[in-house]
């Protein structure tokens, strides 16, 4: 066993969940995603695109803390306890996204999870599946719904 996957199984038995952060490459932007909602919480995991990976990861210790108080979200829900200053909105995450995203994941829990992706809101409060949304800085996010 590596030490990554070490110090992460120790995280999740310790805190319930374990947050990756993918910083933005020539193929995209930044992402981070959690490992242990489904093992812990028989919660989806989650996803969250495009923003600093500090705050993408507050969020899903944010997310987390909600779960652990009982909350449940999937796809078309909404949350504003993630972020101070906006509502958070769920989409579904096609599994045909699953290798390239929850790669790491995979290899701690398997493929029998189910996957939400997080997105927040444009300025004027539009989410991208919404018509003339416009994200932070021009950043195309992906849309993890789409088959």
């Amino acid at each position: 066993m590596s030490e990554v996957e070490r110090t992460t199984r120790e995280s999740i038995a310790r805190h319930g969940w374990h947050v990756i952060k993918v910083p933005d490459d020539a193929e995209g932007p930044g992402f981070a995603y959690n490992i242990g909602f489904h093992m812990t919480f028989d919660h989806p995991e989650v996803i969250v695109f495009g923003l600093d990976l500090d705050i993408m990861h507050r969020m899903i210790n944010n997310l987390g803390f909600e779960l652990r108080a009982g909350a449940r979200f999937g796809p078309g829900d909404r949350c504003s306890e993630v972020l101070e200053t906006c509502e958070v909105a769920f989409q579904a995450v096609a599994r045909r996204h699953y290798d390239e995203y929850f790669g790491f994941g995979i290899r701690i829990q398997g493929e029998a999870f189910e996957a939400i992706q997080m997105c927040w809101p444009d300025a004027r409060g539009r989410f991208p599946w919404e018509s003339g949304f416009s994200s932070a800085g021009g950043i195309e996010l992906p849309r993890l719904d789409v088959d």
